[in-house]
């Protein structure tokens, strides 16, 4: 879980990283815009203004790597609000303060004259607020570089705690899948040995010949169907394999087998493992019986990635015929949900008769 969970922060942090990145890149570049349009115009290209404009960034980059590195983690991020907002405004106040102390020489370095005055008259500044625009404009840009710092973190914040909540909500369901199919397995097993137990009794060479069956199933449960999923091609040869073994514990006279399936069943379709096998497996435990007259039909098709499964078997009210066995049904349901959501339809007709069940899903 814990690798996990750094997993997702790393991942969230380098793209919060990229974000950053690209925004200073951003902010880098702009006096380069501002002297292509200067060359465009018929004036000269200067490295000097370009030199002063990052000259000028330092002390932005200072705010911006004290929010960054001390205030969002220690104040922002742990809900400290109130902390956070005294903080940035006394970083906001000594910025301006910095910023008028420093206008002066700012102004004379930015007009190349040897004083204050003749910066003056080369370009008059106008006031707002008693505050020269040169000042407020650096005001409303670091308030902007805040306002988008603080949107990043908090972003970033929601992406990554909802990233760690999914991660952790698909680990609970693998390991809800986990134990569902580790309730599959034996209860499937268990009910084979009881139709082979049942045999034993009837005919001790049919359940001779069930048994090395058997073995080809317990095979292909215990290798393949140890897998979440598994190719349709192999679900498919499972089934009939089964079919096989029911019809040898079955008098023709009595139990009315049919059975169709595709010829050449798809590899490429995947689908749960096992789970085709426990409706086919419930239709022979609890809906027919050797001692009364009960039918069995089952039909699976494949269209491109779509699955289509059927059954339908008679209900004999007689003593031999399981009535227990109700978590099949809802461990299908559930498996059903946790891998497909929404995106499968299952539909259940129980009658006083009969029990049909239509399943259809995509490959995953």
């Amino acid at each position: 879980m814990e690798k996990v969970v750094g997993s997702v922060i790393d991942r969230t942090r380098k793209y919060e990283i990229i974000v950053y990145a690209a925004l200073w890149l951003l902010v880098i570049m702009m006096p380069f815009f501002n002297e292509i349009m200067r060359v465009v115009n018929g004036r000269e290209f200067s490295w000097y203004n370009i030199s002063r404009w990052w000259l000028g960034l330092v002390p932005f980059i200072l705010i911006f790597c004290i929010n960054t590195f001390i205030l969002f983690p220690k104040l922002l991020l742990k809900n400290r609000f109130k902390e956070y907002v005294a903080i940035s405004l006394v970083l906001i106040a000594g910025f301006v303060s910095f910023q008028l102390l420093t206008f002066d020489t700012r102004m004379v370095a930015a007009h190349r004259v040897i004083n204050l005055q003749s910066a003056q008259l080369s370009r008059p500044h106008y006031r707002f607020l008693g505050l020269p625009m040169p000042i407020l404009t650096d005001i409303v840009f670091l308030l902007f570089l805040i306002t988008i710092n603080v949107a990043v973190v908090v972003v970033f914040k929601y992406i990554r705690e909802r990233s760690i909540r999914e991660a952790l909500e698909r680990l609970r369901l693998m390991d809800e899948l986990k134990l569902l199919k580790a309730q599959i397995n034996p209860h499937f097993l268990m009910n084979i040995l009881n139709n082979i137990h049942s045999m034993i009794e009837i005919d001790a060479v049919k359940a001779q010949d069930m048994t090395l069956e058997l073995s080809r199933l317990m095979r292909y449960v215990l290798y393949e169907g140890a897998n979440p999923t598994a190719s349709f091609a192999d679900e498919v040869a499972f089934i009939l394999n089964y079919v096989s073994l029911m019809r040898g514990r079955y008098p023709d006279s009595k139990v009315q087998i049919s059975v169709e399936v595709p010829e050449n069943p798809s590899r490429k379709i995947i689908i749960p493992s096992m789970l085709l096998a426990t409706f086919v497996e419930n239709v022979f435990k609890h809906g027919i019986s050797y001692r009364m007259k009960s039918c069995v039909d089952i039909r699976i098709k494949e269209d491109n990635d779509v699955v289509t499964f059927s059954c339908m078997n008679s209900k004999p009210n007689c003593s031999d015929v399981s009535a227990d066995g109700g978590m099949g049904l809802d461990n299908i349901r559930r498996r059903l949900e946790l891998m497909y959501v929404d995106g499968y339809q299952l539909d259940i007709d129980d009658t006083e008769t009969s029990f049909r069940v239509e399943l259809i899903m995509q490959s995953l």
